[in-house]
């Protein structure tokens, strides 16, 4: 792996290499990704370096990191890594700082930074024999040896060993401080110098990639010049964290101007609400539910990490203060199938009833602007704690986890840990099915079907209403989902995306498109059209370029023209003529004779539209 990052980030000419100009386009994304990351894992690994290229490594990631904060918040890193990362860079440079006014002459080998000691110490306890399972009393054993094997190391350098690698890629313990040959004397590195030209380096890699007109580069340098912003606080404040003399109502001013309820406002929430639920041997809910909770829990879904999960497909429009454009719906009844998605529980029993009852509906809304909430203790028992919804049907939690245990393929985890904290089984994988599906091609006769499949990447197009005209649009496929399920496929067969029985939805992003008049053609820049509006801070959301539609609008494209760019890359080309001939068809699929057009293509309201960056 450390030779791989070392050398894939030098491709940087791949035209050779992807024919496809999607392909092409999203691998150098993710080589832009790894080169960031590689200016924070190469002063570790490449003992070639002197201390001064070190810090100017690390140096220019903490400035990327930050400066990609500024368009993208935390969508592009998680706190957590970006916090502890930036917090690794600050410890070494004012480790530095501090050598030299204590220890001029000091050698400093960064890779001795961080939890060394602690994560030896482990490694002694867990090499020390062959029990991987011991119990309290032998790890308390196992921690005091290795505690004085330590200390005698300490006390005896000669007889430590080191960490010596069996088997590296260039052959060197990258731990171990020998293995260091050039200057690393803190004398020698002038901070500031290293610092303006990782800021540099930095600006640089960012236009390269994104353009000069991806931040406001003179007021983030004069943001970090007053204080207001540093590499720790990007936005501000530390990463992960807010004021606690803030609460919602100081910020909310509709919830700021009203008055506290008194004391008979506040529900009374007792075990006099709750009805006696009996559950059947099977497990199974057969009475009414009618359990209040104050305080839900939040949903644990699994998939809220997708960045095209957001609106309702009957929802969705693209917007801007002087245009309006709206995604045309050729069926009414796909808007149904939609609504039927919006979160409530729909079960066949007539005695199931949805935990979103109109009764705990509107507790919520009487306790909105409530700074004092009824106590925990006050509102009996909660049913939620002890049954799960499985297959539309509301279950015990012992009975469904004895049902799962009874069959032995079941209840085999599968060995990666992100898949088996959800849940999910060596059956479900291998089938293709359940939670852990999503990512994954679902059509397991994908080889034997002899029906057109769909695919990822494949492009499309669809038409839409903008400032009192029908335009046609061109996107390019990032998933499907298949009726009510949650989880994305990457497959489709090509037979289900007209059908409207199917409800099958596409997540796009829509290119953008450049007209080249002496050839007649449009060309993609290898950008994509923004179909949301920025955040009041100028950033972006993860859903900024993705947009969600019913199949049924849609249009997969046959066969696009390649073209070359200035720079010499593929991408692609789309002639007028045929253009003009998918948006007919387009046009004709939606009947524009019957009634039933203005019906179809109404306005969303403002409130629930999508605004589009000119």
């Amino acid at each position: 792996s450390l030779e791989y990052s070392g050398e894939s980030v030098k491709y940087s000419d791949l035209s050779h290499l992807f024919s496809n100009p999607t392909t092409l386009n999203n691998t150098k994304t993710v080589l832009f990704i790894a080169e960031v990351l590689g200016y924070f894992l190469r002063p570790f690994v490449d003992f070639t370096m002197t201390l001064e290229d070190q810090l100017l490594s690390l140096c220019t990631y903490s400035f990327l990191i930050t400066i990609i904060y500024q368009k993208n918040k935390l969508d592009f890193m998680g706190g957590a890594l970006l916090a502890d990362s930036q917090a690794i860079v600050k410890n070494i440079v004012f480790t530095t700082a501090r050598l030299q006014v204590t220890a001029p002459d000091a050698l400093y080998f960064i890779i001795q930074e961080g939890t060394d000691r602690e994560e030896g110490l482990f490694g002694e306890v867990r090499t020390m024999d062959h029990d991987p399972n011991p119990d309290t009393i032998g790890v308390c054993h196992k921690a005091a040896l290795a505690t004085k094997v330590h200390s005698i190391h300490e006390q005896h350098p000669s007889l430590n060993p080191g960490h010596t690698r069996l088997k590296s890629t260039t052959a060197v313990d990258h731990t171990n401080p020998y293995s260091w040959n050039p200057n690393v004397i803190v004398s020698d590195v002038h901070l500031p110098t290293i610092y303006f030209r990782a800021k540099a380096n930095a600006t640089s890699l960012i236009t390269d990639q994104f353009g000069a007109s991806f931040i406001d580069f003179d007021a983030f340098e004069t943001q970090l010049l007053n204080g207001t912003i540093d590499h720790l606080r990007p936005g501000g404040f530390l990463v992960g964290s807010r004021d606690c003399n803030v609460d919602v109502d100081d910020i909310d001013q509709e919830l700021s101007e009203s008055e506290p309820p008194t004391t008979s406002d506040t529900p009374d929430i007792t075990t006099s609400g709750l009805h006696t639920t009996v559950a059947n041997e099977d497990g199974d809910i057969n009475s009414e539910l009618d359990c209040v909770n104050a305080y839900p829990s939040p949903n644990n879904d699994h998939d809220n990490l997708d960045p095209t999960n957001f609106k309702s497909p009957s929802d969705i429009s693209i917007t801007d203060p002087f245009r309006s454009l709206n995604v045309i719906h050729p069926t009414d009844g796909l808007n149904a199938a939609a609504e039927a998605e919006s979160g409530e529980w729909e079960y066949t029993d007539s005695s199931y009833q949805s935990l979103n009852s109109p009764h705990t509906s509107n507790l919520k809304e009487d306790l909105v602007g409530s700074l004092n909430p009824p106590q925990k203790e006050s509102q009996g028992p909660n049913l939620r704690q002890y049954i799960i919804e499985d297959d539309g049907k509301l279950i015990r939690k012992d009975v469904y986890i004895a049902r799962k245990l009874a069959s032995t393929a079941s209840a085999q985890k599968v060995s990666s840990r992100p898949l088996r904290n959800q849940g999910i089984t060596k059956a479900e994988l291998l089938l293709r099915q359940g939670r852990g599906a999503g990512g994954v091609i679902n059509d397991d006769n994908l080889s034997e079907s002899s029906d057109p499949q769909i695919k990822a990447f494949n492009l499309g197009a669809l038409l839409a209403f903008c400032d009192g005209r029908i335009i046609l649009l061109i996107g390019e496929i990032l998933n499907f989902r298949v009726g009510s399920a949650k989880q994305n496929v990457f497959c489709i067969s090509q037979s289900l995306l007209p059908d409207a029985q199917a409800n099958v939805t596409v997540a796009i992003k829509i290119l953008n498109l450049q007209y080249c008049e002496t050839v007649d053609q449009w060309i993609w820049d290898g950008d994509y059209m923004p179909v949301q509006a920025p955040r009041p801070d100028g950033s972006l959301s993860k859903d900024h370029c993705c947009i969600r539609i019913h199949s049924t609008n849609f249009s997969v494209l046959e066969s696009p023209r390649l073209a070359s760019t200035s720079s010499g890359d593929a991408t692609w080309a789309f002639p007028s003529r045929i253009l003009q001939d998918v948006m007919q068809d387009l046009w004709l699929d939606l009947s524009p004779e019957t009634d039933d057009f203005l019906s179809q293509s109404r306005q969303p309201s403002p409130s629930k539209s999508h605004r589009i960056a000119q």
